[in-house]
């Protein structure tokens, strides 16, 4: 008799909640679950040989320093002079192991990689509105760059950078979905 009731009411629960009406709190987690939010982000970094000229030839030291010494630092590339001359010094970005570890090797070629700069969390519902009642809302929302790596700081993203996007959600079988 009780695994009946506790059947019953597990029932009645599902339906209570299958039933009830979308919220803002309820889209901001469903936006959240979304496959997109729970991978880091990526972005294209050059890699491989490139020309120095002019006053970078002149001073390459001081270019690599200034431009990969991050990277550098936190042993994620290595950056070798391969040839010189008197008007151009040729260098060699290639990541380290550690770097590799940090980039989508599927994606990545001799002169581009994709490496991990960040990841996009949604924090705030901004716009909820009906579209079709009880069967379609949108609302808009806003996600945030967090969890900066030194790749992402070499290419401009910035802690709480926020950007806005819109969802539509649609209501199927009793329940809410996002598209």
């Amino acid at each position: 008799m009780a695994a009946v009731f506790s059947g019953l009411l597990l029932c009645v629960g599902t339906l209570v909640s299958c039933s009830r009406e979308l919220t803002p709190e309820d889209a901001l987690g469903q936006i959240v679950e979304q496959a997109e939010f729970q991978m880091p982000y990526y972005a294209p970094m050059r890699v491989g040989e490139m020309v120095l000229t002019g006053d970078n030839h002149k001073n390459s030291r001081q270019y690599i320093r200034k431009h990969y010494g991050t990277l550098i630092d936190a042993g994620l590339v290595e950056v070798k002079n391969t040839d010189s001359n008197t008007w151009r010094t040729v260098i060699d970005v290639q990541l380290t192991t550690k770097g590799q570890a940090m980039s989508d090797s599927r994606r990545s070629t001799d002169k581009e990689a994709y490496v991990q700069v960040c990841r996009m969390v949604p924090v705030k519902i901004e716009e909820f509105r009906t579209v079709s009642e009880g069967n379609v809302i949108e609302c808009s929302y806003v996600f945030e760059e967090r969890e900066i790596t030194p790749f992402g700081a070499y290419q401009g993203f910035q802690q709480g950078r926020s950007y806005k996007d819109k969802r539509t959600f649609v209501r199927s079988r009793g329940s809410w979905h996002v598209q």
